[in-house]
């Protein structure tokens, strides 16, 4: 019998979130914003006509709209609650095996054989409504490919209607694939996703040479990637037992070994800390620092700065007979896709900076050169403010690349 793979997604996140956070929200039009996009939408803003392709200079001019800027200190709390109360029906039920947030608000879930999909998605709905007032679109599938299509209209395909489905889904469900292949696919007459199989495999290898074995798997439905076990996140430690030191340059230095440790520990397996803890023994007292972090932290300099700072806060100058670094929140680090990438990775691998990062073709070249090749294409006018200089030069390069080159 066939696992189910179920897609999860969850509707205003961000606005419940942040209601939560500030209450006197409550029932106002609420829009959570992000890099200049719009991010979540409250129904009460939704009413005055605010949409998602607004700009947000006309987003300020609507009177009565609260814009909220994007924090995810405030989305932490409610993405614990949720996520733990999914990944507790495992131990209470087991009829999930598997929880992999790929984000605040969305992620996969793997089923146990025997079980009905079409029920435990009620039950799961019923319970984030009733337990955290979160509505949720979920869908099911054979593989997290299908399952992650077959969520945007709330459905449930069987390994046998693969097929059928896919040949009714348009190639613009693929929002992740580079839009350039989809338009070059819709020029060939395929518009939808399983017309992809319809193209022999020779011609499609001869006009997508990087791609070919890609699109042949999505044209099939076809997804090999698993269901990984990612919450609830784990933790790594590293525990150092001094003699009684109080000289800081010392405890500097055996700080470094600890971070050096964890921080190969993580490069080996791929993965990257939320949460830092410091906890030490001044006597026969402990204590212990922690702090949350907005962006993830993996190597040694990263482990040993943060570390740092929490031994500067709470230290009193004692002398010290063990120091323990505690790096909690452990997930799978995003990595660069560079060359031939393997598009297909990229659904499970969704990152808050959002999805269309990796296809910005910048070469890795210092500012300083790449707003000398401005300079000399364009002048010096263009770049008049210096907090938006580095971004500037980054679009521009992004539009008008290959005539700096």
């Amino acid at each position: 019998m066939h696992r189910w793979v179920v897609f999860l997604s969850l509707n205003n996140f961000y606005v419940t979130a942040e209601r939560t956070f500030y209450p006197e929200l409550k029932k106002k039009a609420i829009v959570v914003v992000r890099g200049g996009k719009i991010l979540d939408i409250s129904l009460e803003a939704e009413r005055k006509g605010i949409h998602s392709g607004l700009s947000l200079n006309h987003l300020r001019s609507i009177p009565r709209v609260f814009i909220l800027p994007y924090n995810e200190e405030h989305y932490l709390p409610l993405y614990h609650r949720i996520w733990s109360l999914i990944s507790n029906l495992q131990e209470s039920s087991n009829y999930v095996t598997k929880v992999e947030p790929l984000d605040f608000h969305v992620g996969f879930i793997q089923l146990a054989q025997s079980m009905v999909p079409k029920e435990i998605l009620r039950r799961i709905k019923e319970e984030l409504l009733k337990f955290a007032e979160l509505k949720s679109k979920a869908g099911g599938g054979p593989n997290k490919l299908i399952a992650r299509l077959s969520a945007r209209w709330e459905m449930i395909i069987p390994e046998d209607e693969v097929d059928r489905f896919l040949m009714s889904v348009p190639l613009g469900s693929l929002d992740w694939l580079d839009l350039r292949i989809i338009k070059r696919l819709n020029r060939l007459g395929v518009v939808t996703i399983g017309e992809i199989r319809s193209i022999p495999e020779e011609f499609l290898k001869k006009e997508f040479p990087q791609h070919a074995h890609l699109l042949s798997c999505i044209g099939k439905g076809v997804d090999q990637n698993p269901v990984i076990s990612s919450y609830p996140p784990e933790q790594e430690e590293k525990v150092v037992e001094l003699e009684g030191e109080s000289n800081y340059r010392v405890l500097m230095q055996y700080l470094s070994l600890c971070s050096q440790e964890l921080s190969k520990t993580l490069y080996s397996r791929k993965e990257e800390a939320l949460e830092l803890e410091l906890v030490f023994s001044e006597g026969k007292e402990e204590k212990k620092g922690r702090k949350k972090l907005l962006n993830p932290i993996s190597t040694h300099e990263e482990i040993l700065r943060i570390s740092s700072q929490l031994l500067r806060r709470i230290w009193r100058g004692r002398e010290i007979y063990t120091i323990k670094i505690v790096l909690l929140q452990l997930r799978r680090r995003f990595e660069e896709f560079c060359g031939d990438v393997n598009q297909l990775e990229l659904i499970h691998t969704e990152r808050k900076t959002g999805l269309y990062k990796e296809f910005r073709r910048i070469p890795q070249i210092r500012e300083e050169e790449l707003l000398e090749r401005i300079r000399r294409k364009y002048g010096s006018s263009i770049i008049g403010f210096k907090r938006r200089r580095r971004r500037m030069a980054e679009l521009i390069f992004e539009t008008k690349g290959k005539y700096l080159l």
